[in-house]
């Protein structure tokens, strides 16, 4: 599966119509909503159930849009045979069909296609140019024109107006006041009373702080701190690049392309700690791999150096990440920035932790209950709640139990970080308690999924 993002890596991509689940998988769930389409994918996530999706090469249309309604009407008119038309219509003109107690002054100039329903009305003079509908009880008055339009149910189009490629709607001020809308005009509208309603409910802020003021915020921390921190450390760098390279063949630092906020891809640098070329190896030691999910660890990996074990158990070979904070790629605090194939298991999880830029640390990284056996819905899990409850309260708790736990050697607890928050993993669990862990990882996934669906408004993930 393959995910593009707009502006970045899209360069086409073709319609999905709709996902076709298994009967037998589709009575898992508890209560599924089949009316919300996102509630029904959430619910399918978070039971771990597999779609397919299913394409078409044939028309697509949006009927969320003007266009898409008017290009709907046009292909149904146009495609439609004539006898189909003939068992309601009748053909009054060439092209022009009519149901039962139409109106049409003689002096009207009606081209076709068009469709005229029930107590259709055209006035003297007036002209329709197909492809045309008018819906039942309309009234086109005396030299008004309509080109290409979809005129809704008992609209009034007044004398002498034009109306060309719209979507014409009767007025709801009232029976009396029928006078048209445009389709743009009731869209307008209707997001101005979405508007009033989004601005009378409270809205989420990053700790004391609004979304906006925390970002920029947050930024202004990061660049200082980073260049801090490179100025401080710089003969640690020194001393550290000069080790590797007397110590083994290759260059002193290691970039992999990760994904930061929006899918955009960047160069994750670290210290070298591996030998020369090892993502060459990395295919045949996969059968060892000590994790789950489709993230790749060894607990004993053979291309490790004796200088890069050290580096590793101390984090050092993460400073040089600090350049990537201070060019903006990445973050003090935050989920940590994972290749392109690993964000592709999961598209609701991938859009939570996408939205915020990626961290040197994070909740999952003080939060996680073994350092060692690496839980890869555990990581998402904490990524996705830390995109839900992210503040500058919380990124100042991450940091802070970052420096007290030695780069994350012991977890801390999630209600620690997040004043009030239940964990949905016990902390710490020991050989006694794994098979309890196991089966605490379907309601950690619900979670997780619960935390994205309460992001979605905040961090537009």
């Amino acid at each position: 599966i393959e995910r593009l993002y707009a502006g970045v890596t899209d360069v086409g991509s073709i319609s999905i119509v709709c996902s076709l689940v298994s009967v037998a998988a589709a009575r898992c769930l508890r209560r599924p909503n089949y009316l919300n389409l996102a509630a029904l994918r959430a619910g399918l996530v978070a039971a771990c159930i597999p779609t397919r999706d299913v394409t078409v090469s044939d028309l697509v249309i949006d009927l969320g849009a003007e266009q898409g309604l008017l290009n709907l009407s046009e292909h149904l008119l146009t495609s439609c045979p004539d006898a189909d038309l003939q068992t309601t219509f009748r053909q009054v003109r060439p092209g022009i069909w009519a149901a039962p107690n139409c109106r049409i002054h003689p002096s009207s100039k009606l081209i076709g296609p068009a469709v005229l329903n029930k107590d259709v009305t055209i006035q003297a003079r007036a002209r329709v140019v197909g492809p045309a509908v008018l819906d039942t009880g309309v009234d086109v008055g005396s030299d008004a024109a309509l080109a290409c339009c979809l005129v809704g149910h008992q609209a009034h189009i007044p004398c002498r107006s034009n109306f060309a490629n719209q979507v014409v709607m009767a007025s709801t001020r009232g029976a009396a006041d029928r006078e048209p809308v445009s389709w743009i005009e009731q869209l307008e509208a209707e997001q101005t009373r979405n508007e009033l309603r989004q601005a009378a409910k409270p809205q989420p802020t990053g700790g004391r702080f609004g979304r906006r003021t925390y970002n920029t915020a947050k930024r202004v921390f990061d660049f200082g701190a980073a260049l801090c921190g490179l100025i401080t450390l710089a003969p640690l760098l020194l001393l550290v690049s000069l080790m590797i390279k007397l110590t083994s063949h290759g260059p002193v630092l290691f970039g992999h392309v990760r994904e930061s906020r929006g899918g955009r891809a960047f160069r994750c640098w670290k210290f070298r700690t591996m030998v020369d070329r090892a993502h060459a190896q990395q295919r045949a030691l996969y059968a060892q791999n000590a994790v789950d999910g489709p993230q790749f660890k060894l607990q004993n990996d053979p291309r490790v150096t004796p200088l890069g074990r050290i580096l590793r158990s101390t984090n050092i070979d993460e400073i040089p990440q600090l350049f990537n904070v201070l060019r903006g790629q990445m973050s003090l605090v935050g989920p940590r920035p994972s290749p392109f194939r690993e964000n592709q298991i999961c598209v609701p999880w991938r859009e939570a932790r996408l939205s915020v830029l990626p961290g040197i640390t994070g909740l999952w990284q003080v939060c996680r209950h073994d350092r060692d056996n690496g839980d890869f819905h555990q990581w998402i899990y904490y990524d996705v709640l830390y995109a839900r409850h992210r503040s500058f309260a919380v990124d100042l708790r991450i940091l802070l139990a970052t420096f007290l736990t030695l780069g994350g050697r012991w977890g801390v607890p999630v209600s620690w970080v997040i004043p009030g928050y239940q964990a949905g993993w016990t902390q710490r669990p020991n050989a006694d308690d794994r098979s309890r862990q196991d089966d605490d990882r379907p309601a950690a996934r619900r979670l997780a999924a619960s935390a994205l669906a309460g992001s979605g408004g905040s961090n537009g993930a």
